[in-house]
């Protein structure tokens, strides 16, 4: 008897991917859960295959580190991405604090942020704005979600609707941590 409200993660996953593409990524690190036991990392891992599989770039598994959304994980994945390959040119992290530690990685390699490696968070939290340079993050509309979710709510309470599920598309919101190549 519950509606929800949520964000497509398939569709943000080929939204990073087809975003670090257009601007001309091709080896690209993905940092995120474990698949097998998070479905929201599967289900972005997927749309980001998919989609570099579409553009005629199929994604090199090895390019994949599990993480924990945490920084300090995020951190320690992007330090074993790193050793095995240095010349990535872009991180997809499945979430904005994964994102945080792996850039901190990255500084502490001797790269810089975009320069060497541009990243791309999803989440959208407060955090990125202040982080130097600010994370370029998918974000999902609160406000989007926040109507919605009463719309359903509303129309179960006053019309007996059934329970809806919905999932909502992320939008880029802009930062610094993204360099164009082309």
């Amino acid at each position: 008897n519950l509606s929800q409200v949520g964000v497509d993660d398939r569709q943000a996953g080929g939204e990073a991917c087809r975003y670090l593409a257009k601007n001309g990524h091709n080896n690209i690190g993905l940092i995120g859960g474990d698949r097998k036991l998070s479905y929201i990392s599967r289900l972005r891992y997927e749309g980001f295959t998919e989609a570099a599989a579409k553009a005629g770039a199929p994604f090199d598994e090895g390019h994949y580190q599990t993480s924990s959304f945490r920084i300090q994980s995020g951190y320690k994945a992007m330090k074993k991405l790193l050793a095995r390959d240095r010349t990535l040119s872009a991180v997809f992290c499945m979430s904005d604090l994964i994102a945080i530690g792996a850039m901190r990685a990255v500084h502490e390699e001797g790269l810089r942020v975009p320069q060497d490696i541009s990243f791309l968070g999803f989440d959208g939290i407060p955090l990125v704005d202040y982080c130097i340079p600010s994370l370029f993050s998918l974000r999902p509309a609160p406000e989007e979600m926040a109507d919605t979710s009463v719309s359903l709510l509303l129309r179960q309470i006053e019309h007996s609707d059934p329970p809806g599920n919905l999932a909502l598309e992320a939008t880029l919101a802009e930062g610094e941590s993204t360099l164009s190549l082309c």
